[in-house]
């Protein structure tokens, strides 16, 4: 048996206690939506009946009310509120070949907020019985300020797999605005496992300024491979699925023959890039290095 946080310990009582706000089925996977409060939460059900939650917002010791819910042809846009601020869910299946679920968290504050804790997003979900009892095993969650990956294979109490993958480039507004790093932000402990949004307890999120606090790539498998080899290659293709789907940066033109010019004449000019020895000018190995050897 596992131990939980109580923010997960009550969560699948409240699912269960709550009615779905919406349902849709993508490519054989069926997702349900629940606002239980304190979170709204996306459960993914596979053909084989595995259940997998998803934190998709957090209402930080408030409430959350619904205000709206459009559910368009490709796109699921989930617009909630409470006295802390307004938050806007944004859902779409991008793959055309595989079960994709990608959802964006955005949250605007009314007022300057301390964010001391915060947890995290999925959540492994039995039938009738307690998510402490759910069996997993981590085979690569992020290390340091790497990719922001999550991949995970479930035995009980079904097998399966689990591919996560935060994008954190979209995280950087309100780790700018916070004063907080994405290190070690993706990863956990069975159960409890996924993405954590950095505290902010020393800069707190500001007012008025509508924030990503999560971008989230998803898919879910109902099978598991055997060997290291297998496991590889599946992990592999997951990643290369969601790098496919991920917006690219445009394309920057750099004129590289002004730049190289520039460097020769900085190089030239600049008086911490030379060492003089007898007389005699050497180009030191760094700037402004008079130790080590050119």
């Amino acid at each position: 048996m596992h131990t939980l946080t109580p923010w997960s310990a009550t969560a699948q009582e409240a699912l269960q206690n709550n009615e779905i706000l919406l349902e849709k089925t993508i490519h054989n996977q069926t997702y349900q939506f629940f606002n239980t409060g304190d979170f709204l939460w996306i459960v993914a059900v596979t053909p084989e009946n595995n259940r997998i939650a998803f934190r998709a917002a957090f209402a930080m010791s408030s409430c959350f009310e619904v205000e709206n819910i459009f559910d368009g042809k490709d796109t699921i846009v989930v617009s909630l509120n409470s006295r802390l601020g307004n938050c806007e869910v944004r859902v779409n299946f991008p793959d055309s070949n595989n079960p994709m679920l990608h959802y964006t968290t955005t949250f605007t504050a009314r007022i300057p907020l301390i964010i001391p804790f915060w947890p995290r997003d999925v959540m492994p979900l039995t039938q009738n019985g307690s998510v402490e009892n759910t069996f997993g095993q981590i085979h690569m969650q992020q290390a340091g300020t790497r990719t922001g990956l999550l991949y995970a294979s479930m035995s009980k109490p079904k097998k399966g797999s689990l591919f996560y993958f935060q994008n954190l480039t979209s995280i950087s507004a309100y780790c700018e605005a916070t004063k907080t790093e994405l290190c070690d932000a993706v990863g956990g402990k069975w159960p409890e496992i996924g993405f954590r949004l950095p505290q902010a307890e020393e800069s707190p999120l500001p007012a008025g300024v509508a924030l990503v606090l999560s971008d989230a790539y998803i898919l879910l498998r109902d099978d598991f491979p055997d060997t290291p080899s297998e496991i590889s290659a599946q992990f592999l293709s997951h990643l290369a699925s969601v790098y496919s789907i991920m917006p690219k940066p445009e394309l920057e033109y750099h004129h590289w023959p002004d730049i190289a010019q520039k460097v020769l004449h900085d190089l030239y000019h600049n008086k911490g890039c030379w060492t003089q020895t007898n007389g005699c000018p050497y180009l030191n190995a760094y700037l402004c290095d008079y130790d080590t050897p050119g």
